[in-house]
């Protein structure tokens, strides 16, 4: 593990889309062209650098007309407050940057990909009712009239602006849209955004001991912008693993995302010991095994179903793009503000000892073969995870050792029904989990429509 980081940081510099921008110049004075090769401007319009051409002239593109041309460098200056992170190359760098600042609404503004001369206003919004954490606003130049239009948002169709700084400072656009705060153009210039160095990170407290190491409760702070509160989890590997393989699971980690999945912000090593830690979002309630375990009772039907509806969300969006969790259970399912529950850990066994399983979630084709993974071994542990949740945050298979799980599941053995549980719920959801042959088991959006013969 000792060269993981430089290689790591090789690698994950191959996937990155960031790239060093060129600065952005503002008009300070309006100027009419006096040559073929100037470029008339306005007070407040923006220019990307092109080149300094050493005669007091500057080579730009003039922003509200895509026009290159030259401009003399006495009338404008530079920009350091733009809202343009013209370094950042597509719809996932731009995402990778907004959960990692992970402050609602903040927003860029990037060249957009493959559209000529148009830009795109990325923001952190989540949307609980259309399923996405960021959004995407389409803004076209309009070269004959030279002003800048959103193509596609029906709201904004009759607003224009000549400027950036006119579009994030526009009380009635900000109504519609209320951008918060542009992240820090630091980012722009880092060979990795979601790499975190140590150095930015705080560990406060252990707040558990996970499977494959502790868990902190931390913060983390980039120059410039404000703390995080974060969760900071070692991973102590059990095996060597490929420098290629790492960078591919954490890319992957990081690409699925879901209001019911927990954000993965970053991977950090610490310098002198070479621990690797992954960051992720705070949740403040904790488990849903504490949580549980702290309740007097066993939650009633209707709390106990509006959680499974938010699990079987995160778990759908997993089972779209094909992404085993490997270790759902109720340790591994968080609590936010509101109880809002968002699903942990997807993906981290793989990353750390491909050969473990949890056996008591685990499903009779995984005892038979651990490398069986599936989102239809994740629907039997799903199963569990219901069965842990009617008995209150307890184990599964009370009183029984590990060997009787072991022996007893492969021989087709299945949990039985808790006795706080509804046969209804037990007969409608949690048996048909427990279909031994893995295809008869239901999707998750499946079992999320099952729920109203509850």
């Amino acid at each position: 593990m000792h060269t993981l980081i430089f290689e790591l940081l090789q690698i994950l510099f191959f996937f990155s889309e960031s790239a060093t921008a060129a600065p952005i110049y503002i008009a300070t004075y309006p100027y009419d062209a006096i040559h073929s090769t100037d470029l008339s401007f306005e007070s407040g319009d923006e220019f990307e650098f092109i080149r300094d051409n050493k005669d007091g002239w500057f080579y730009v593109r003039h922003l509200r007309t895509s026009k290159d041309g030259h401009i003399p460098k006495t009338y404008v200056e530079l920009d350091d407050a733009t809202p343009l992170r013209l370094a950042i190359k597509g719809r996932n760098a731009a995402e990778t940057c907004l959960l990692k600042y992970n402050i609602p609404y903040a927003y860029l503004i990037r060249h957009a990909a493959h559209m000529g001369s148009s830009y795109a206003l990325s923001v952190y919004q989540p949307n609980l009712r259309l399923n996405s954490l960021i959004w995407h606003y389409l803004i076209i130049v309009d070269t004959e009239k030279q002003h800048f239009y959103f193509a596609h948002e029906e709201e904004l169709k009759n607003y224009f602006f000549k400027s950036f700084h006119e579009l994030v400072n526009d009380p009635k656009f900000l109504r519609i849209i209320p951008l918060t705060k542009v992240i820090s153009d630091i980012i722009d210039y880092e060979g990795e955004p979601w790499y975190i160095s140590y150095d930015e990170l705080k560990l406060i407290e252990t707040i558990a001991m996970g499977e494959f190491g502790e868990v902190w409760s931390g913060q983390f702070k980039k120059e410039k912008s404000e703390s995080v509160q974060v969760v900071v989890k070692t991973i102590k590997f059990n095996e060597p693993i490929s420098t290629a393989t790492f960078a591919r699971e954490i890319q992957s980690m990081r690409h699925v995302r879901n209001h019911h999945l927990v954000t993965v912000m970053g991977v950090s090593v610490k310098p002198m010991t070479q621990e690797t830690f992954l960051v992720t979002e705070f949740m403040v309630n904790g488990s849903l095994k504490k949580w549980l375990k702290n309740q007097p009772t066993v939650p009633d039907k209707t709390t106990i179903i509006d959680f499974v509806k938010h699990i079987i969300c995160g778990m759908s969006h997993l089972e779209l793009n094909n992404y085993p969790h490997r270790d759902l259970a109720c340790r591994n399912i968080l609590l936010g503000k509101n109880n809002k529950i968002k699903i942990a850990n997807f993906g981290v066994s793989k990353l750390i000892n491909d050969d473990w399983i949890p056996l008591r979630w685990a499903s009779p084709e995984l005892l038979d073969d651990n490398t069986k993974y599936s989102i239809k071994a994740d629907i039997w542990a799903f199963g569990i995870v219901l069965i842990e949740m009617w008995l209150k945050g307890e184990d599964p298979y009370i009183g029984e050792n590990a060997s009787w799980v072991f022996r007893s599941v492969k021989n087709g053995v299945t949990h039985d029904r808790p006795t706080n549980c509804p046969e209804t719920f037990y007969d409608n959801i949690i048996k048909r989990c427990f279909m031994k042959e893995p295809n008869a088991r239901p999707s998750f959006v499946t079992l999320g429509k099952s729920l109203s013969d509850c």
